[in-house]
């Protein structure tokens, strides 16, 4: 195919422009410049490699894997830009193209890749997994205010006490620690969980503060209590409550900084089918004290369970 020499003028394809497309939006700049084919090629194989990335640092998470992610995100757009920026500097393969047929095919581009990658993107934080930052302290160290994590799907796993889960509740994803299932009499006294009659060993929990006892949201356990007969004298506080039996299909949630945290205590039972997946890895984590990156947390695995 000839080449076309280059018009002075709007018809030229700016390098600057292609480079600037592609960083916004990889393969854009391809467009503009008229490798159409070339651009798609690049959109899809970077949201595809960015898929397979997801799942590789969500589910075999590490230091090593977690580093993947800046470089990815920044190294793969401005990849891109450069490549656009030299292909608009080459010979043009066909004659120039005016500027409304470059904008309409631009905008056009635009359009069908949000058409496609929206649904995708969705798909892939239902099915692969989601990100999520942590807005309290109330799990302590096991999840640190302001750690930012990856929650992968529970899938068919069965659910196991002591884990931790991500579950909705009030329009809000929540991760606490599952600390029993249907079936269980659950209580505490004086800060030690009791399951089924045995004191729980709890390395992980921490009662920093004073407790935030509110009264009138424990009045929902009278009505779950195991023995019904102290319905009348029952005074829970968020130490010393209970015993509950967990009804069929729910669980009990407890935040492991138990002074902290607003959970099972306060707003009752969570039921399995609210359950959405659980914690993996920490892939960020900024000290807002310190206003620093805490990079001895970053990469760090979740353990589905504590001992």
């Amino acid at each position: 195919m000839p080449a076309y020499r280059r018009p002075h003028g709007a018809d030229r394809p700016r390098p600057w422009l292609a480079a600037l497309l592609s960083l916004l939006r990889p393969g854009l700049g391809h467009v503009y410049v008229g490798r159409l084919g070339t651009g798609v090629a690049i959109w899809l194989g970077l949201l595809v490699a960015g898929i397979a990335l997801l799942w590789i640092v969500s589910h075999r998470p590490g230091r090593v894997t977690t580093a993947l992610l800046p470089i990815f995100t920044l190294g793969a757009p401005i990849a891109a830009a450069v490549h656009a920026w030299k292909v608009a500097r080459q010979p043009l393969r066909g004659p120039p193209r005016r500027p409304l047929a470059v904008l309409a095919t631009v905008i056009g581009a635009l359009v069908v890749a949000s058409r496609v990658a929206v649904p995708l993107k969705s798909w892939a934080r239902r099915n692969i997994a989601d990100a999520k930052r942590v807005p309290s302290a109330a799990m302590g160290q096991t999840l640190a205010l302001g750690d930012w994590i990856f929650l992968v799907p529970q899938g068919g796993r069965p659910l196991e006490r002591g884990q931790l889960v991500a579950f909705r509740h009030e329009g809000n994803v929540l991760v606490k620690r599952l600390v029993a299932l249907d079936g269980d009499t659950i209580a505490m006294r004086e800060g030690v969980l009791v399951r089924n009659g045995l004191p729980q060993d709890e390395p992980y929990a921490v009662m920093a503060g004073p407790p935030a006892d509110d009264s009138a949201s424990f009045a929902w356990q009278s009505l779950n209590l195991a023995d019904r007969r102290l319905r009348d004298r029952y005074r829970p506080s968020a130490d010393s409550w209970g015993p509950l039996i967990v009804p069929r299909g729910f669980g009990f949630v407890l935040g492991d900084n138990r002074h902290e945290s607003l959970d099972s205590r306060y707003f009752g039972w969570v039921s399995r089918d609210s359950i959405v997946g659980r914690p993996s890895v920490v892939y960020f984590s900024w000290s807002r004290d310190s206003s620093r990156v805490r990079w001895n947390r970053v990469g760090r695995a979740i353990p589905l369970r504590s001992h």
